[in-house]
């Protein structure tokens, strides 16, 4: 698992992450507010899916506030393919 929060993160060819082949990723994860939803409608333009709703995840200006979880799946080919 790679982590990191605080940055900029752009998850999609063109927007800034060069993910190093190396590292043989097949799925990326975020996490994002459900009221975000500028940032939810970017996500789902590059290929992200919610797959999960953590209810009360945050504490936030007095009260909870429930968070998504998206992911982005790179379709990998089986051994017998090659």
């Amino acid at each position: 698992m790679i982590g990191l929060s605080g940055q900029r993160l752009d998850l999609a060819p063109g927007l800034g992450l060069r993910v190093p082949k190396w590292l043989n990723l097949t799925q990326l994860e975020l996490e994002v507010y459900t009221d975000n939803e500028p940032a939810i409608q970017l996500y789902k333009k590059f290929g992200f899916t919610i797959e999960s709703t953590l209810a009360q995840f945050a504490f936030r200006d007095g009260q909870y506030v429930d968070s998504y979880t998206m992911a982005r799946l790179r379709q990998v080919e089986s051994r017998s393919d090659r």
